[in-house]
C-alpha cells in the first residue's frame, strides 16, 4: 500500500501537519468523493424520479447505481436490498420504529453499545412495555456466548448489537451470534458502523436480517448512511417518514409503496451524498481490505505498545495478538481526558477524541469510568511516524501532568 499516495489524495493531509487521529468518530474525505459530489451539483443537480427530462433521468440512473455499489460492498443483493439513511443511527431507527411490537416483545442487546444502538430500544421499552436484556461483556469486551444461549426465549423478538466496539476496539463474532439467534427464530440487526470501514463484510454469509452502517466514517460524506433490509423481512418493515417518491399509488384513503429501496426514502433524498458514498467504496476497493487491514494492525501494535510502556497509563479493550480494530482508548491516572486530549492538540497538532464516545452504560458499567476515556484511531492513510508523534507528545504529557 503507497501511504504516501494514499496522503496525496486528502487535501487536509496536504495543507497542514496535522495528525488526525479521530477516524472513529469521522474519516477523512478524499479529493474522489469531494469531485463526484461537486460533479452532480455543477453538471446535473435535477431530482431523481421527479421528472422524465434527460437531467432527472440521469440523476436516477447515477442514484440507482450508488445503492447498488452499496450493496456490492456488503455482499447484498444488488437491486432493492439496501436503504440510503442519513446514518446508521437513522438505520437502526428506522428498525425500532418500522417493526409492529406486541405486547410481550423483548429484544437483547449489550451494554457495549453506541446510544444509537441502545437508546431506541429503551425508548420502545418506554413507550411500549417492551422488555429489554442486556449482557455484559468482560472489560476487554469479550462475550460469554452462552449467555446469548441461556436468555432467549420465545418472547425474545430481535437481538441487537454491535460488529465492532467503538470505545474498545473488540470485534464481536457476529457469525455465531446470527446463528445463536436464527435457531431460535430471532431477528438480528448489526450495528456495522466501526466495521464495515475496516474490515470486509458479508450479510448473506452472516445470515443476519438487518446491517446499519454510515459512510462518514469510511471516507464518505456526512449525513450518509445504510441499512441492509434482508428479502424476508422488507415486507415486515414501515418506512420511518412518508412522503414524496415513495408510493406507487395513492388516493383519499389509502397509499401503495413502492417495492425496493423507493418504499423507505421519503422526500427528496441526498443524491450528492449517495454518489459521494459510492465513490468512497470505490477508493476503499481500489486500495483493498487485506492491505488496510495488515496497516492498520501494525499501527494499533505500535500505539498499544508505546502507551503500555508508561505505568500511570491504563489502556481498554483486547490485548496485543487478540483481533481488534484500530480503536486505541486509555486514559492517565488523575487527569481529566478532556485535558489530555487538548494537550495532544497543543503540543503535537494531534487530533483525537475524549469523553464518554456516546455510550455511558459502557464507561460506567464494564470498565467503570465515569469521566470517560482518550481514544485514538487509525485508519489507512495514517503512518507510523505519526504513531510515534503521538508517542513523544504522549512521553511529554505525561512529565507535565505527573510531576
Amino acid at each position: 500500500m503507497n501511504i504516501e499516495k494514499i496522503r496525496s489524495d486528502f487535501k487536509i493531509l496536504r495543507d497542514s501537519d496535522v495528525v488526525y487521529l479521530d477516524n472513529a468518530a469521522t474519516s477523512l474525505t478524499p479529493d474522489s468523493v469531494l469531485l463526484s459530489m461537486n460533479r452532480f451539483y455543477e453538471e446535473i443537480n435535477a431530482n431523481p424520479g421527479r421528472s422524465v427530462h434527460t437531467l432527472a433521468s440521469t440523476a436516477r440512473i447515477l442514484y440507482d447505481d450508488a445503492h447498488r455499489s452499496v450493496a456490492s460492498f456488503i455482499g447484498a443483493d444488488k437491486d432493492g436490498e439496501v436503504i440510503f439513511t442519513k446514518n446508521a443511527t437513522e438505520a437502526i431507527n428506522l428498525v425500532a420504529s418500522g417493526i409492529r411490537w406486541r405486547d410481550g416483545d423483548r429484544i437483547i442487546t449489550t451494554a457495549i453499545e453506541h446510544h444509537s444502538n441502545f437508546l431506541p430500544w429503551l425508548r420502545l421499552k418506554q413507550r411500549y412495555g417492551v422488555k429489554i436484556d442486556i449482557i455484559c461483556p468482560d472489560t476487554s469486551g469479550q462475550f460469554n456466548l452462552s449467555e446469548f444461549k441461556e436468555i432467549i426465549n420465545d418472547k425474545t423478538r430481535l437481538l441487537a448489537f454491535s460488529h465492532a466496539s467503538n470505545v474498545l476496539g473488540s470485534i464481536t463474532p457476529a457469525k455465531k451470534l446470527v446463528s445463536i439467534a436464527r435457531d431460535r427464530k430471532v431477528l438480528t440487526l448489526i450495528d456495522g458502523a466501526q466495521f464495515v470501514p475496516h474490515r470486509a463484510v458479508d450479510v448473506k454469509e452472516l445470515g443476519c436480517d438487518f446491517y446499519a452502517f454510515s459512510a462518514h466514517k469510511m471516507l464518505g460524506p456526512m449525513g450518509m448512511g445504510a441499512l441492509y433490509v434482508s428479502p424476508n423481512e422488507k415486507d415486515n418493515l414501515s418506512p420511518l417518514i412518508l412522503g414524496g417518491g415513495e408510493v406507487k399509488d395513492a388516493g383519499l384513503d389509502f397509499f401503495e409503496l413502492l417495492p425496493s429501496w423507493e418504499g423507505f426514502e421519503g422526500g427528496t433524498q441526498n443524491v450528492p451524498g449517495g454518489l459521494g458514498f459510492a465513490s468512497a467504496i470505490e477508493y476503499i476497493e481500489k486500495t483493498g481490505f487485506d492491505e488496510i487491514v495488515k496497516h492498520e494492525e501494525k499501527l494499533t501494535k505500535l500505539l498499544i505498545q508505546g502507551l503500555c510502556r508508561f505505568d500511570k497509563i491504563e489502556t481498554y479493550g483486547p490485548g496485543l495478538g487478540e483481533d481488534r480494530t484500530g480503536i486505541v482508548s486509555f486514559n492517565i491516572h488523575g487527569v481529566n481526558p478532556h485535558r489530555v486530549s487538548s494537550l495532544y492538540n497543543e503540543w503535537g497538532n494531534i487530533l483525537i477524541r475524549s469523553g464518554h464516545m456516546c455510550a455511558y452504560p459502557l464507561m460506567k458499567n464494564i470498565i467503570k469510568r465515569p469521566r470517560g476515556v482518550v481514544r485514538a484511531s487509525t485508519y489507512l492513510y495514517n503512518t507510523e511516524d505519526e504513531v510515534n508523534r503521538f508517542l513523544e507528545v504522549t512521553e511529554k504529557i505525561m512529565k507535565f501532568t505527573l510531576k
